[in-house]
């Protein structure tokens, strides 16, 4: 790159050196100059100061959306130069961990390149599944039977009953006998503000009579 002109022939040198990458910011720049006939021409010298703007930097975000799971969710960044560093920020909080919307500033910290990114970032609710293993055979008069649901954001289950009048549900989670015949137990999970509703199980039985038996006297013999 030619960075002085003058009429007669000579050799230039520029400190630093000409095509030498600079540094942002405020940078001197000399010029000498040796005639190739000294003893008709001097040499030269100047020096100038340039102004070295800071490269204009592109920050690209990965994760903007993701899923609560219980554990912290930061955003990726990459940058255009690559391999900038880029500080992100949240506001009101640290790294989000529970459901919801987070606003962020995502800066280029680099001595020679600039660029920034707001946006907001979104934890969704995460999925949670139920386990509902199938209640023994029941009969009337059985005791209460635990039942033994579980989901997977470990969150509490419920449960139903489709017939009151053969079963119900107390204490929570026991099944009671209250008469003979056919019931659906489901098991339900409504989420809450980290977790989805569970779609609910059903398990249906049919609770039996209780066995009974007759005794009587023997019978007289009549001849």
């Amino acid at each position: 790159q030619r960075i002085a002109r003058v009429d007669v022939a000579g050799v230039f040198a520029s400190a630093p050196a000409a095509g030498s990458r600079r540094a942002a910011g405020e940078q001197g720049l000399g010029v000498n100059f040796t005639p190739t006939a000294p003893a008709r021409y001097s040499s030269a010298q100047k020096s100038v100061t340039l102004t070295v703007r800071k490269t204009a930097a592109t920050v690209i975000l990965d994760g903007l959306i993701q899923v609560y799971d219980g554990r912290p969710h930061p955003l990726t960044a990459r940058t255009i130069p690559p391999g900038l560093r880029v500080d992100i920020t949240y506001a009101a909080t640290s790294v989000p961990v529970a459901a919801g919307s987070y606003p962020f500033t995502a800066t280029v910290i680099d001595d020679n390149a600039t660029g920034s990114r707001t946006g907001t970032m979104v934890v969704a609710k995460g999925k949670q599944t139920l386990t509902f293993p199938a209640p023994p055979p029941l009969r009337l008069g059985d005791e209460d039977c635990p039942l033994a649901a579980s989901s997977t954001s470990g969150l509490g289950v419920g449960y139903g009953s489709s017939a009151p009048a053969v079963a119900t549900i107390v204490g929570g989670n026991k099944l009671h006998v209250v008469g003979a015949g056919k019931v659906t137990i489901t098991a339900f999970q409504q989420g809450d503000a980290n977790w989805k509703p569970a779609a609910s199980v059903a398990r249906t039985l049919t609770i039996g009579r209780t066995s009974q038996t007759i005794d009587f006297a023997p019978l007289p013999v009549h001849l």
